[in-house]
């Protein structure tokens, strides 16, 4: 979906969605409070509890809104944005936007260090990482349907990648056999 998108197109996407939901959610708290004191058959409480007619608690929740909105949407915005890698298996491509600029990193794969990186979090990811000169391309191992392409180009890496799972005891993918049976 995002690929269709120009740079500042997805900028101001996502910006203007932080704002609305940030606004959103300033706004829903007051208006269920009204909600609440006004079907809980305390009608006389109803001013007491928030009155809308008050500018002054109706602007600040505003503003609240305003100054959340604009924080998140400045800092999802800026945060780089990817759209595509892509590979002919001599050169990887990535491609996306920071901020409002287009950016492509390009790795020649011959002249590349591709290593096999584990990453323990909450769940274990695994990558690829290709680091030639200051460009670092990192490539998660998760779709089966092109192991055969990572296994073609970083054949060491991705052996390391099957004796880790044969060290769990898991059967090794289809398109990683070739490799495994030099293990």
């Amino acid at each position: 979906m995002w690929s269709s998108y120009s740079c500042a197109e997805r900028t101001f996407s996502i910006f203007g969605l932080c704002f609305v939901v940030a606004a959103g959610f300033f706004l829903l708290a007051p208006t269920v409070n009204y909600l609440t004191a006004r079907y809980s058959n305390r009608l006389d409480s109803v001013e007491e509890t928030f009155n809308f007619g008050d500018p002054l608690i109706l602007w600040s929740f505003v503003g609240m809104a305003c100054v959340v909105g604009l924080f998140a949407g400045v800092l999802f915005s800026a945060s780089p944005n990817l759209t595509a890698k892509l590979t002919d298996e001599t050169r990887l491509v990535e491609k996306g936007c920071i901020r409002l600029k287009p950016y492509e990193d390009v790795i020649d794969i011959a002249k590349a260090e591709i290593t096999y990186v584990q990453s323990n979090g909450k769940h274990t990811s695994h990558y690829l990482v290709f680091d030639q000169g200051q460009t670092r391309i990192a490539v998660e191992i998760v779709d089966t349907a092109r192991l055969d392409v990572l296994a073609r180009i970083a054949p060491e890496p991705m052996r390391d990648y099957i004796r880790y799972i044969i060290g769990l005891g898991r059967p090794v993918p289809r398109p990683l056999r070739p490799l495994s049976r030099e293990i």
